[in-house]
């Protein structure tokens, strides 16, 4: 059986390796790894010290002492530079690694024989057939790579990695998402008390991360209006030209109550918001 290049040929990972690899990143990631087996994968976050989102990705155990963490190419040296700066008086060694994504089908319309994927011992193969695992945020892991995740969009809304901007409270995301990437039952992680101060008030933070679609082009930054009074704003987004519609994520404050508001206005065009 043939392995297939994905659409992304290269995403730069961190991998943490050693015998303290599951000690130290149990206590580093939002998510419980405990337990999890060879192959096993789980969404996850990284947290600073006050609670604020520090990255957002894929957390994947290659063996006993020995996981990969997977997420925006932008993200990684700091990611990297973040873990290190907790290293303490543990075995581990972090290391920026390239992988390449694969599977073992044809990518469609490609010709019979297609590319196999070439065995590089410095970098990791990761089959997409482990991310049937993981929760969906997203709609495929071949959305790592800029030119599906514009295609990504039309088929509806979804939070990737690269959503996830600095110093954003996790809850800004929406409560599903951190449901998928929050152990609430495992044991103390850095930045842990903030999320769990915001989850036992019910989450209620100034703003947050919602789908929206639009019959005109939009662009990054765009604010979007309820009357007069801006009460968000564009962010990733794709234009479809055969449908003639923008769809994508918006930031919305707190007051915009999606069970009551479903339109804004952009630039005197409608605009349809909705939870994720």
């Amino acid at each position: 059986m043939n392995t297939w290049f994905a659409p992304v040929s290269e995403i730069p990972i961190v991998v943490v390796a050693g015998v303290d690899a599951e000690l130290f990143l149990q206590g580093q990631l939002s998510q419980d790894i405990a337990g999890m087996i060879s192959g096993e994968v789980k969404w996850t976050m990284v947290l600073e010290p006050d609670g604020k989102l520090g990255w957002l990705g894929w957390v994947l155990r290659r063996d006993t002492d020995s996981f990969v963490l997977i997420g925006s190419e932008s993200n990684v040296e700091v990611l990297a530079a973040r873990l290190r700066r907790f290293k303490l008086r543990v075995k581990v060694e972090i290391e920026i690694k390239p992988s390449w994504i694969s599977r073992t089908t044809a990518p469609a319309g490609s010709e019979d024989g297609g590319i196999p994927l070439p065995f590089l011992e410095s970098g990791v193969e990761i089959s997409q057939q482990i991310f049937s695992s993981a929760p969906p945020l997203h709609t495929g892991v071949e959305a790592l790579s800029a030119e599906s995740i514009a295609q990504a969009l039309v088929r509806g809304p979804s939070v990737l990695p690269m959503d996830a901007e600095d110093g954003m409270n996790p809850y800004e995301l929406g409560g599903n998402i951190v449901a998928q990437c929050v152990s609430f039952e495992k044991g103390c992680y850095t930045g842990q008390e903030l999320v769990a101060r915001l989850d036992a008030r019910g989450a209620n933070v100034p703003q947050r991360l919602c789908g929206f679609e639009a019959r005109s082009t939009v662009a990054f930054g765009e604010e979007l209006f309820d009357g007069d009074e801006a009460v968000g704003s564009v962010r990733r987004h794709f234009f479809d030209a055969e449908t003639g519609r923008a769809r994508g994520l918006c930031l919305l404050k707190r007051k915009v109550n999606l069970e009551t508001t479903t339109s804004l206005i952009s630039r005197e065009s409608p605009v349809q918001v909705f939870s994720l």
